[in-house]
C-alpha cells in the first residue's frame, strides 16, 4: 500500500514466486507513483518499474503494465504468464494521494480478495 520500492530492496533479488500486490495512489506526494528520492536520500523506483521488476523475480513472461481492467478510479494491471505462487497485480489509483484507500477501492476487500485464493 503506498510502498516505498527503494531501489537497494528491489536489486539483485533471486528468482522465486512470490503473490505480490501493489496498490499506489498517483497523486501520492510522499513516496511519487512515478519514482524519485525523498528526504532520507533514498532512490525509489516507480510503481510500473517495481511491478516489472517483481514480476521478473517472479518468473512471469510479461511484465508490462498493459490493459488495465477498470473500475471507477481505480486501473488494474495483472502481469501475464506468472506462475502458481507469483501472480504480481497492480492497482493504480487514479488521483489516489499516500493513504489506505477505505472506497474505491476498498482496499481492504481488494487485499483479502487477494490474499483469501493464495
Amino acid at each position: 500500500m503506498a510502498g516505498a520500492y527503494y531501489n537497494p530492496t528491489l536489486s539483485n533479488c533471486l528468482a522465486g514466486a512470490v503473490d505480490t500486490l501493489l496498490i499506489h495512489g498517483t497523486a501520492d506526494d510522499h513516496m511519487l507513483y512515478g519514482g524519485g528520492s525523498n528526504a532520507h536520500g533514498g532512490d525509489y523506483f516507480s510503481v510500473p518499474q517495481a511491478a516489472q521488476r517483481i514480476g521478473t523475480r517472479n518468473g512471469c513472461t510479461s511484465t508490462a503494465l498493459t490493459n488495465p481492467t477498470s473500475n471507477g478510479r481505480t486501473d488494474m494491471y495483472t502481469l501475464g504468464g506468472c506462475p502458481t505462487g507469483g501472480q504480481t497485480r497492480v492497482y493504480s489509483v487514479n488521483g489516489g494521494e499516500h493513504t489506505w484507500f477505505p472506497s474505491n477501492p476498498a482496499a481492504a476487500q481488494v487485499v483479502w480478495d487477494f490474499l483469501k485464493t493464495r
